[in-house]
C-alpha cells in the first residue's frame, strides 16, 4: 500500500517511521573482513582532521567530565556556566553579527538555546558564539525540518521514529537495522535523522524535557553497515544539537560494530561516551525494565521480537491495521499513551505545514 504523504493524513509520516525487508547476513571471507576494516579505518582517518575533533568535542558540555550521567547532571545544576549575564552577552553578540536574522532564526535562538550552547562550550563566549553562528547558517542551508523524500517514495527505506516518552519526559527514538532497506546514501540518512529530531524537539516543549533517548536495535547489522563516514556525518550533525542527547542504547551490537566504534570512540569526550549504553540481549529485559516504565519497556520488547520474526518482513509501520481492517496485535506506531498524546499528531502536522 502507498503510505500517506500529505499533511492532512491521520497516519504518521513515512519519515517518522520506516521499515523494510529483513536482510540475511552473509559473512565474507576472513581476508575480505580485514580488507573492509582497513579500508574503513583509512577512509575515516582521512575525514578526521582537527576541525572534526573540535566540532565533535562541542556536542556535549561539562568542564568536569564524569563517567556517570547523573553525577554529571547534578554537578552541572550545582554550578551552571550559562549565567544570565553570559546569555545576555551572547545574544548581544549574535544580534550584532550581521546575520540578518529572520523570524525562524529568532524563534530558534531563544534563551534556552543560548544556554545550551554556552554549556556545550563550558561558558566560553567565543566558542558558544562560533558554534551557534555555524548552526544558524547550517539550519538555513539544510532546513532540517524537511521531510525525507526517499521515505516518501519508499517508506521501507529508513528506520527511525519516535515511539514513546520515557519517565523523564524525553522522546524515545527507535531505529532498527533489519527494518531499513535503503540507508546507503549518507545525505538522505541525515535528512531523515534531522527531520525526526526536529519532531522530537517540538514534542519536548510539551513534555517538559530538553533531551531525547535513542534506542538502536542492531539486529540485521552487516558488513555494509560498517561506515565510519556515516558516524562522522552524524557527529557533525549532532554538533548542531548540543545538550540534546540524553541516552543512547545500542541493543545487541555484533562484534562487527567494533570496527566503527573503535575508530570513533577516541574522538568522543567522556560525557558523550557515558551516555552510550551497550545492551546485550541477555540483559535487555532487565535494563529496559530499569530505565523505562512498564508500558514503554513492554512495547520495546514486543517490537524487537516482532522484527526478528515473520511479521518483521515487509512490515507496514505506518498503519496499526491489518489488511482486513483488524487491529494488529502489536501497534508499530508506539505506546498507547504516546499515540493518545496531543503532540503525537500535532508535531507531525506542524512540521509538514512548514514545507508543504
Amino acid at each position: 500500500p502507498t503510505p500517506p504523504t500529505t499533511a492532512t493524513t491521520t497516519s504518521p509520516s513515512p519519515c517518522t517511521t520506516s521499515h523494510s525487508h529483513r536482510r540475511p547476513l552473509h559473512p565474507p571471507t576472513h581476508s575480505h573482513t580485514h580488507a573492509v576494516m582497513a579500508t574503513s579505518a583509512d577512509e575515516a582517518k582521512e575525514e578526521m582532521d582537527a576541525a572534526d575533533v573540535l566540532f565533535l568535542s562541542k556536542t556535549t558540555a561539562g568542564a568536569e567530565e564524569e563517567d556517570n550521567e547523573e553525577k554529571f547532571e547534578d554537578a552541572q545544576e550545582a554550578q551552571d556556566v550559562a549565567t544570565p549575564e553570559l546569555v545576555a552577552e551572547l545574544r548581544r553578540q549574535i544580534d550584532a553579527a550581521g546575520l540578518d536574522l529572520q523570524p525562524i532564526d529568532n524563534e530558534f535562538c531563544d534563551d534556552f538555546c543560548l544556554q545550551r550552547y554556552l554549556r556545550a562550550n563550558e561558558g566560553k563566549l567565543k566558542g558558544a558564539f562560533d558554534q551557534l553562528v555555524a548552526t544558524i547558517k547550517w539550519r538555513r542551508q539544510a532546513q532540517p525540518w524537511r521531510p525525507c523524500m526517499r521515505c516518501r517514495r519508499n517508506p521501507h527505506a529508513h528506520n527511525m521514529r519516535i515511539v514513546g516518552i520515557d519517565p523523564k519526559g524525553r522522546p524515545v527514538i527507535f531505529t532498527s537495522f533489519s527494518q531499513a532497506a535503503e540507508h546507503d546514501d549518507i545525505n538522505d540518512n541525515i535528512v531523515h535523522c534531522t527531520f525526526t529530531l526536529e519532531i522530537a524537539i517540538k514534542m519536548m516543549k510539551e513534555t517538559g524535557s530538553s533531551q531525547w533517548v535513542w534506542i538502536s536495535d542492531f539486529d540485521g547489522f552487516g558488513f555494509r553497515d560498517i561506515s565510519p563516514r556515516q558516524m562522522i556525518a552524524v557527529k557533525h550533525m549532532l554538533a548542531h544539537y548540543p545538550e540534546r542527547l540524553g541516552l543512547v542504547m545500542m541493543v545487541d551490537p555484533p562484534g562487527l560494530f567494533n570496527v566503527t566504534w573503535n575508530i570513533v570512540r577516541p574522538l568522543l569526550n567522556k560525557v558523550t561516551v557515558s551516555k552510550v549504553r551497550f545492551v546485550p540481549m541477555s540483559k535487555r529485559d532487565e535494563i529496559f525494565d530499569e530505565v523505562f516504565d512498564p508500558e514503554l519497556s513492554a512495547w520495546m520488547k514486543a517490537e524487537m521480537t516482532e522484527n526478528r520474526g515473520p511479521r518483521g518482513v515487509n512490515k507496514e509501520y505506518w498503519t496499526e491495521k491489518e489488511a482486513d481492517g483488524s487491529l494488529k496485535p502489536h501497534n508499530p506506531l508506539g505506546t498507547e499513551s504516546y499515540r493518545k498524546a496531543p503532540y503525537f499528531c500535532n508535531s507531525y502536522e506542524r512540521l509538514f505545514a512548514e514545507v508543504v
